[in-house]
């Protein structure tokens, strides 16, 4: 059953995680092409549909590699360091892909600044959302939601320091069956 259910968390982590990535295209979409901010002319762009041809390409990346660097994987027991930086480069490597993806195509008219407002504000977004869902998470395991039960075997000093540190830490969202 909790097998099941991660699996299934999995999935749900990797569609809010391509629909972040969607949703920040759009916010460099606005901000290089309609934002008051704008220098461009309509001549020297290409059509949005195409842009978004490659921003979902972008996003298909970034779930396949996610998948395929065990970013959607259990992290209970991980920092937010580490998770911050997984994420990090796995957007980097999608990034040169994406590049060579563009290159092989011979697109050449895509904006590079576009490109470039595109990953920043993926990656400092979908770090700020990822940081959000930990604090969540945290948040709901000290109330004694998303729980695991654990078993302890062995009463010695190890298995005592081992019960210590576990209560020191309710944000793991472990408890101590016994």
């Amino acid at each position: 059953m909790i097998h099941r259910n991660q699996h299934l968390m999995h999935k749900v982590y990797a569609l809010c995680d391509f629909l972040v990535i969607q949703l920040f295209f759009l916010a460099a979409w606005w901000y290089k092409f309609q934002s008051p901010w704008a220098n461009v002319d309509s001549a020297s762009r290409l059509s949005s549909s195409r842009y978004y041809q490659w921003g979902f390409a972008y996003s298909v990346i970034v779930i396949f590699l996610g998948f395929f660097m065990q970013f959607y994987a259990p992290k209970r027991k991980k920092t937010f360091a580490f998770e911050a930086w997984k994420l990090i480069q796995i957007h980097i490597i999608s990034f040169l892909i994406l590049l060579s993806l563009l290159f092989v195509a011979k697109e050449i008219d895509i904006s590079r600044e576009f490109l470039a407002v595109f990953i920043t504000m993926n990656i400092c977004g979908t770090l700020i959302y990822r940081l959000w869902v930990k604090f969540a998470l945290r948040s709901l395991r000290r109330k004694g939601f998303n729980k695991q039960y654990i078993l302890i075997i062995g009463a010695g000093s190890l298995g005592r320091r081992f019960y210590k540190k576990l209560t020191q830490s309710p944000e793991l969202g472990y408890d101590v069956y016994g």
